[in-house]
């Protein structure tokens, strides 16, 4: 049978590799069944940081056993000036997997009856949005119903895309000596070995049974952020603190754990900035795009409520907001210093072989093609001309480029451009003329 090497390397909190033994216990089982070796695991190491929630829970676990259930300020600060320092001891395993390939054809991604899309580990393509429209139908029998679940299927001969409902997986794929979904199910389950284990364990168990709107997980969010600032999941992942998503998370649905109520105490006082989530959430419903991740978070945003499932997606709004405002404010501010700049003109004639005196470098980019790497300066001159130049090496790596300095350039004009209404000069074959002693 053929299968695909599966190799990753992951950080668990050493108290709680008996909960990763049991997922590499269930994973194995299912090994078993499709034919497959046994995943592997080896112990890379550990190693101990420094747990900065570790001090704060252990005066509080010492305030609730002296049934001082309010904050006593007096007995805080008489116990944080004894108060030890807290490690948490994480273990390095590498993990290795072999997953059954399926016959000239692959898993793309798994499609949820409210249009969420899962993709497939190391997916190569997204999910177009005519197929995620099209959930619940099966390309295979021909019949659309309310399916749960609605697969992606690749060709890999062709490439081709069908949509696939999960009873029809086994006809669709033919003679294959193994059930597909359960192939699927292994590839997930392998990918998210260590997942959530990098964190203290939680205790707000399986599937929460509440739904809660999108706007209430942003609330949260935002209070989580001002307190404790964002952190990603991959971060969290890689062993970089809680994810932003699981205090969200235990805000909203644990009611009785100590951690929880600690944390809802942290974050109670922050005054939420209900403009500024409005507008994230605003932003989110109208985002562009055709990912499978700005699709979701499309859906997501547009719906009146959520489950516990998808708060991650919901709660990384905000972050994403940040991103897109931080990115516009840019844009607008080099607008605004192109319309302050004078009306930039063409200098010399193509062709012509000049000095450029008194040329100003504004930017700097590096582009990278087929054929390597071009390097592509603009400077601005006394007069506020535009001169742009590309070249593989500039001045063959013999000196750095400073934003701001002033230079002198002997080029040759190779055109006459106009980008954007403004004119600009393109030289090349550039030789440095500074007078770099007059410049110091």
């Amino acid at each position: 049978m053929d299968t695909n090497t599966t190799t990753q390397t992951v950080d668990i909190v050493t108290s709680r590799m008996g909960d990763f033994s049991k997922r590499i216990d269930r994973i194995n089982k299912l090994a078993g069944k499709l034919g497959v070796p046994a995943v592997t695991v080896a112990i890379q190491g550990t190693r101990e940081e420094l747990d900065e929630g570790g001090r704060e829970r252990w005066i509080y676990d010492q305030l609730v056993e002296m049934r001082t259930y309010q904050i006593d300020p007096v007995a805080e600060r008489k116990l944080q000036e004894n108060t030890p320092e807290f490690y948490t001891e994480y273990t390095t395993v590498l993990i290795e997997g072999e997953t059954p390939k399926l016959p000239d054809h692959r898993f793309i991604a798994k499609i949820d009856s409210e249009g969420i899309v899962y993709s497939a580990p190391d997916s190569p393509v997204d999910v177009p949005q005519s197929l995620v429209e099209r959930r619940g139908e099966c390309d295979h029998c021909q019949v659309r119903r309310g399916r749960i679940e609605t697969f992606v299927v690749q060709n890999e001969v062709t490439g081709k895309l069908t949509l696939v409902g999960r009873q029809c997986l086994g006809d669709y794929l033919g003679n294959f000596g193994n059930d597909p979904h359960s192939v699927w199910k292994f590839q997930i389950e392998l990918d998210e070995l260590g997942n959530g284990l990098n964190e203290s364990a939680g205790s707000f168990g399986k599937e929460a049974p509440h739904r809660v709107a999108p706007l209430d997980v942003l609330a949260s969010t935002y209070q989580a952020i001002k307190v404790y600032g964002w952190t990603p999941a991959s971060v969290a992942f890689n062993g970089g603190g809680i994810a932003t998503a699981s205090q969200v998370r235990e805000i909203l649905y644990c009611c009785a754990c100590k951690p929880a109520i600690k944390l809802r105490d942290s974050v109670e006082s922050v005054e939420v900035d209900a403009e500024y989530i409005q507008n994230a959430l605003a932003w989110a419903q109208t985002l562009e795009g055709d990912s499978d991740y700005v699709s979701n978070l499309r859906k997501l945003s547009n719906m009146d409520s959520v489950g516990y499932k998808h708060i991650g997606f919901v709660a990384s709004i905000l972050s994403g907001y940040d991103k897109a405002t931080e990115r516009k404010l840019i844009k607008e501010r080099e607008r605004v210093v192109r319309e302050q700049r004078p009306e930039s003109n063409w200098l010399g004639e193509v062709g012509q072989r000049m000095t450029f005196k008194n040329l100003t470098l504004d930017s700097t980019k590096d582009i990278e093609s087929n054929w390597g790497i071009s390097y592509l300066r603009k400077f601005i001159d006394a007069n506020g001309n535009e001169v742009v130049w590309f070249a593989s090496d500039p001045f063959n790596g013999s000196k750095e480029w400073e934003i701001g300095q002033t230079y002198d350039l002997l080029a040759t004009v190779k055109a006459h451009k106009d980008w954007k209404g403004r004119k600009s000069t393109q030289i090349n074959r550039a030789k440095d003329k500074t007078d770099y002693a007059k410049v110091a």
